[in-house]
């Protein structure tokens, strides 16, 4: 097997480039439905459904990673997968937001190597009895009687 050194030297290189650019066109207009699009290119290209999926894969990762290298570009794509969210909760179909969500995540969990990573925030919680808790089933224990105390027994 032949090692090629960039695109334009392998066997329909150039074509593949502008399949994936097709995908990338695609996908960032919304117009791409998973494994649907795939098979109507498929079929358009004369490929098989695996390969265009294949296609759609590298196309996701250049666009993956525009979006990381774009903070303008970020907040757009959340600001859209909002509106989608929004109209479809609207319309019942939630499987459909949930999924919008899932990519939401996707978009702003990556974070930028000059964030800084997150610090856990720790909470004490301190239980006091009340002064003036009176027996219960739950609580037999007399309180002991402080004549200091306003409206302790006398």
């Amino acid at each position: 097997m032949a090692a090629w050194k960039d695109a334009k030297q392998r066997p329909n290189g150039g074509v593949t480039e502008q399949r994936v650019k097709v995908i990338c066109d695609l996908m960032s207009s919304g117009r791409w439905v998973t494994h649907l699009s795939a098979q109507q290119l498929a079929q358009a290209w004369s490929l098989k459904p695996q390969t265009v999926e294949n296609l759609a894969c590298e196309a996701s990762r250049r666009l993956r990673a525009l979006v990381h290298d774009s903070p303008e570009l970020k907040a757009r794509i959340v600001t859209t997968l909002e509106k989608i969210v929004q109209e479809c909760m609207t319309k019942g179909e939630r499987r459909t937001a949930v999924e919008a969500l899932r990519v939401m995540l996707g978009v702003v969990d990556k974070r930028s190597e000059s964030q800084q990573p997150l610090e856990p925030t720790r909470h004490t919680v301190v239980i006091e009895e009340a002064p003036d808790a009176r027996p219960t089933a739950h609580n037999p224990a007399q309180p002991a009687s402080n004549p200091s105390q306003p409206g302790a027994p006398t």
